[in-house]
């Protein structure tokens, strides 16, 4: 008994199993009917397993149960057949299943309601089976004998479609399996209906039946999705390889440079062609004045002839209309079959283009640039026809896109390049014109400066001396214009330049002061040179540049000071780098390059401005070695520090642009060509530093300038 209970939970275990196989793998749907089979299987399997664990009173309910699995069985499997073999009953009976279905119906309601009537079961006796286990047992009454013939006609019935079927597909092995699935429960059954059997061994066998089933029904299932599956995996693996190499061509036109432009245009080609399996490949670029189309790129498989030459200045509208009209309209042409194309006049011309190629197949998307129609991309089959799919014709059109957008990004480029050129040899003609000017126009204007100077100290105090003076400072007004404007052509240019040498910083600061003492005395306001004790006296600096940075600052300082003091502050600290190799390299190395290559040795020079820069440089022969071990570097900070009418918050860093000048208040009276600033920001950070300014409205302003790793002697 316990190996009777076992095999039927077993065979209801298969059952559902399997259902939920087909379910999951059923790719094309083509066995969904086989499912209720195999739920009713289970059903008449598993509640004929409680009728024998259950106890009496709850063994007939569970009898009863395992008869809906029974009654639903032999509809379930005739609908099955008619569906597995396209029977044409088939389409009858799906809009008429009712039919079929109303002995079952009656059969269940005989079943429910036997008790009143008798007609499914005359009497149900306690009948001893196997031994010494005793189970409860119907005996047949007349409705049952109507249920089982009706089931049993539907069973053979059913059998006899498949088994055609079967023959029809040429699948004995199929055939074999289902007759050895369908006989033998259908045997045990009818042997229990007649109380050949104690016991309905039948649950016992479908064990059995869903295993033949199993290799009848779900071999060609299992071929047929597995065959599908396998097909959509390669696929898919073609189409990510397709992906990635799209992406590969986008990471190579990308990174070329615009001279590499159409050497790498024909290796992604090649890629393309080698990775779609194609013969050829090809670009055609558009010609829009003359309606012509060129082939300008083309890769082609061994021994595939070459047709670029012979496909030069095509007319577009006449020799391929239809191309024309769909290309610009951004479709794409697919011609599976070269051969088939119609015998018309619209494809006689593309025909007659084609076939002498060898084409059998061709897939042609549109290049655009820029919204524009700009020419089109090829992919010919010559050795066999090749079809495509609506994804690999995506990818290419993609992959056409990138490879339209890189010319265009090339041509653009082109344009800039020669736009730059254009503008750096406008550019050189400017700076000669200027250095020319300037020193056309200083030469004449010192030799005014000078007589001028000369009659105004000859004359006596009165009017025309005082003509004479305004004029002289008009001059020197006019002569700082000339050399500010030179100096920023040549920062715009690059060609601002640093040499440094060997400094006195406090004769430099005293030096600037003694320039601006005269305009100081005369506003009646203070100024001072402070230089902390620890400040090397001498460093290794382009003292010219220097000099010019501080008279913009100091100048700035007095021109907007009327009351107070002007004060230039200088300090130095030493640098002292984590890296010891790094510290010999900044003693050996002063700030800015020794000599820069084009400096103007004559400079920019302000009026008066004459004081020798030194003769000793890092550069002189054995001067470097004799002056590295003197030298350590330092952090030099000079402020500029007055007490004049300050900068708005919200001014202080638009003051360093050129031709910039503060606008508020009466500042307006002062003059300036807004240059200066921006000169010294630039002349600072060509020598390693940075200017920074903090100031108050009223309460004056403090310009710092702070250059690194700054050579000093310290001893």
């Amino acid at each position: 008994m316990e190996l009777y209970i076992s095999l039927a939970f077993l065979s209801a275990l298969m059952s559902a199993f399997l259902t939920y196989q087909i379910y999951r793998l059923d790719v094309k749907r083509k066995f969904r009917s086989f499912l209720p089979v195999m739920l009713a299987t289970g059903v008449w399997a598993f509640f004929s397993g409680l009728w024998l664990l259950l106890p009496d009173t709850i063994a007939i309910l569970a009898s009863k149960l395992s008869y809906a699995g029974v009654i639903a069985l032999p509809v379930f499997l005739f609908l099955f057949a008619l569906d597995y073999s396209g029977s044409p009953w088939h389409a009858w009976f799906s809009s008429k299943k009712w039919v079929l279905w109303v002995i079952p119906a009656l059969s269940v309601l005989a079943l429910a309601t036997n008790p009143l009537h008798g007609l499914f079961w005359n009497e149900i006796l306690p009948v001893q089976v196997l031994e010494d286990d005793v189970v409860y047992k119907g005996f047949p009454g007349t409705w049952f004998v109507v249920h089982s013939i009706y089931s049993y006609g539907l069973v053979i019935v059913a059998a006899v479609i498949l088994l055609r079927a079967f023959r029809s597909k040429r699948t004995p092995f199929n055939q074999s399996m289902f007759l050895a699935g369908i006989l033998p429960p259908m045997t045990t059954s009818i042997l229990y209906v007649f109380n050949v059997t104690g016991l309905d061994y039948t649950p016992l066998l479908l064990t059995l039946a869903v295993v033949f089933f199993a290799f009848a029904i779900s071999q060609e299932f299992y071929f047929d999705n597995i065959a599908k599956i396998r097909a959509l995996q390669n696929r898919t693996t073609d189409l990510n390889r397709l992906y990635h190499m799209v992406v590969r061509v986008s990471e190579r036109l990308i990174q070329s440079e615009p001279e590499q432009i159409d050497t790498v245009i024909d290796e992604v080609l090649g890629l393309l062609g080698k990775e779609t399996k194609v013969d050829r490949t090809y670009i055609f670029l558009y010609d829009e004045g003359s309606d012509t189309v060129s082939n300008t790129h083309e890769w082609c498989r061994k021994d595939i002839p070459s047709e670029k030459e012979n496909l030069q200045n095509i007319p577009f509208s006449k020799a391929v209309p239809r191309w024309r009209k769909v290309l610009m309209n951004k479709g794409h042409i697919y011609i599976p079959v070269v051969k088939d194309l119609p015998e018309n006049d619209m494809y006689r011309d593309e025909k007659a283009i084609l076939e002498p190629q060898g084409i059998q197949s061709a897939i042609v998307v549109p290049l655009f640039s820029g919204g524009s129609f700009s020419g089109f991309a090829g992919f010919d089959s010559v050795r066999r026809t090749r079809k495509w799919d609506h994804q690999s014709i995506a990818l290419l059109t993609l992959a056409a896109s990138i490879i339209a957008g890189s010319l265009d990004r090339v041509s653009y480029e082109n344009e800039l390049i020669s736009a730059r050129d254009k503008a750096e040899k406008a550019n050189r003609v400017k700076m000669e014109f200027l250095a020319n000017m300037s020193h056309e126009l200083r030469t004449p204007l010192n030799a005014i400066m000078g007589f001028t100077s000369i009659v105004a100290h000859e004359l006596p105090p009165g009017e025309n001396r005082q003509y004479l003076e305004v004029a002289l400072k008009s001059s020197q007004v006019l002569l700082q214009l000339i050399n500010d404007l030179l100096d920023f052509s040549k920062a715009e240019a690059g060609m601002l330049t640093i040499r440094p040498v060997e400094t006195d910083l406090s004769t430099l600061l005293e030096f600037v002061k003694n320039t601006f003492l005269p305009v100081v005395e005369e506003k009646n306001i203070d100024m001072q040179v402070v230089v902390h004790p620890e400040t090397p006296k001498t460093f290794i600096i382009d003292e010219a540049r220097m000099r010019q940075v501080l008279f913009n600052l100091v100048g700035n300082a007095v021109k907007f000071t009327d009351e107070g003091h002007v004060k230039i502050i200088a300090e130095a600290e030493p640098v002292r780098p984590e890296n010891p190799v790094h510290a010999m390299q900044a003693e050996k190395t002063p700030a800015g390059s020794p000599e820069m290559p084009g400096h103007n040795p004559g400079g920019s020079e302000t009026p008066g401005t004459n004081t020798p820069r030194g003769n000793t440089t890092p550069g002189d022969g054995n001067a470097e070695e004799n002056t590295a071990a003197q030298y350590t570097p330092h952090r030099l900070t000079i402020t500029v520090e007055d007490t004049g009418i300050g900068i708005r918050q919200e001014d202080q860093e638009s003051i360093f642009q050129e031709f910039t000048q503060v606008s508020y208040g009466n500042t307006r009276k002062y003059d300036g060509t807004g240059l200066g600033l921006n000169i010294a920001r630039r002349l600072v950070s060509l020598m390693g530093g940075e200017i920074s300014v903090d100031s108050e409205i009223g309460k004056g302003s403090r310009f710092t300038v702070t250059l690194h790793n700054l050579p000093g002697k310290t001893g």
